[in-house]
């Protein structure tokens, strides 16, 4: 709905759309602008809005929200996981979430401060689409439960 309303012309205007990131803008950007594009000279009468829609955040689920509360309360990843009965990557994957909708939590707590230092670096360099290239950099000093928790901090603040 949200790219159909906003009718991105460009990447940097695709990327305002809900739900795309860097890695579906990776795969799937310029093939989506151009048909925009295409669409748009071939709809001239179609009005498009000056700003860009504000994207409401969507609406944490119950089970997200219980693994933040977790969190606020000082659980590690491994803790909330257990108390829950749930995966790590689950966890991870409910606090990158809040993350990415502006939340703060306290990453040097659930990450470790020096694993957190590391991850950085390696988004610095290696970029932030994908997590693999990075926690293969780490050589096993980071996963991908940390990666993601770091690249959604990380995203939150770019």
């Amino acid at each position: 709905w949200d790219m159909c309303t906003r009718l991105p012309d460009s990447e940097e205007a695709l990327l305002a759309v809900h739900g795309v990131g860097r890695a579906k803008m990776a795969r799937y950007g310029t093939p989506f602008v151009t048909e925009i594009n295409t669409w748009l000279a071939q709809n001239p009468e179609v009005i498009r809005p000056e700003q860009p829609l504000p994207s409401a955040p969507a609406a944490l689920s119950g089970t997200v929200e219980a693994s933040v509360e977790l969190a606020q309360k000082g659980l590690t990843l491994a803790e909330i996981a257990t108390e829950r009965g749930l995966k790590p990557s689950t966890i991870s994957t409910h606090l990158s979430a809040f993350l990415e909708q502006g939340g703060e939590l306290d990453i040097d707590r659930l990450v470790g401060a020096e694993k957190r230092r590391m991850l950085e670096e390696q988004f610095q360099l290696l970029g932030r689409d994908f997590l693999k290239p990075v926690v293969e950099a780490l050589d096993g000093r980071a996963g991908y439960d940390e990666a993601r928790i770091v690249r959604a901090a990380l995203e939150r603040t770019a």
